[in-house]
């Protein structure tokens, strides 16, 4: 294949036009690699034939935009749980296992990224199920029926940035919503709670410690006249960009 390559190579005009372009080529691809292969490749140029260098450069840069095209297209079912689909994007792991019914969390490799375990049957989200996915930087557990997190039920996630709980039935209460529940979420910039059940708004000492919130999507509801629907517990919410309010029944 590669003689084939280097035939098709050949057939261009030695003229300075092509030459330069597969240098530059060259150049750029080079540019990308580390300092002790910058070394060897000029090395390489300066006591090789420079018309076998330039092939090899051209070559090497056809071969790496193709692997990147396939690598980032290829969808197939994961290898630790073939019900779930994975795939790679920018060289991030994603992993979906939605709508599989699923009652219990499969066994997931800890360089898993995204993680989307929408429309299963998780009632009770358990203590420390995420905690060896060190490099999960979003999870969906949206539509799942939920009615419960445990204290510790996001243990471990201190890199995550998108959370998404939406359209459970997760009271706004702490009982549901443990008033340390969101503490190892340092990180997490994007959440979603709404659509949720229960006639409560949302306990302000839980989302106090998402200081790196900038994004929101939650229900208000307030019970009382002259209340608010965000206490004081949102205040520390200093970054937060974009306010989303699905079910309000607030009155102006």
């Amino acid at each position: 294949m590669l003689q084939k390559v280097f035939a098709l190579i050949g057939n261009f005009k030695s003229s300075p036009t092509y030459l330069n372009i597969l240098f530059i080529a060259g150049a750029l691809w080079g540019s990308l690699r580390n300092v002790i292969f910058e070394t060897s490749f000029g090395i390489f140029w300066l006591f090789t034939d420079k018309s076998q260098v330039l092939k090899l450069t051209a070559f090497l840069v056809v071969l790496g935009i193709l692997y990147g095209i396939s690598e980032s297209a290829l969808v197939l079912p994961c290898d630790f749980y073939v019900q779930c689909n994975c795939t790679r994007n920018n060289r991030l792991l994603i992993t979906n296992c939605s709508n599989l019914e699923l009652a219990e969390l499969p066994k997931f490799p800890s360089n898993v990224n995204v993680l989307d375990l929408s429309y299963n049957l998780f009632g009770i989200l358990i203590a420390k199920n995420f905690e060896h996915l060190h490099h999960l930087i979003q999870l969906n557990l949206s539509n799942n029926n939920m009615f419960l997190l445990h204290q510790d039920a996001f243990y471990g996630l201190s890199k995550l940035q998108r959370l998404h709980l939406n359209d459970n039935e997760l009271s706004y209460n702490l009982k549901t919503f443990p008033r340390l529940v969101f503490k190892p979420l340092k990180s997490l910039t994007h959440l979603n709670i709404a659509n949720n059940i229960g006639a409560n708004k949302f306990p302000g000492e839980v989302i106090s410690y998402l200081t790196n919130l900038k994004e929101l999507v939650i229900d208000a509801r307030i019970t009382e006249p002259n209340e608010t629907a965000f206490g004081k517990g949102f205040l520390p919410l200093t970054h937060l960009q974009k306010l989303t309010i699905r079910y309000c029944n607030m009155h102006f």
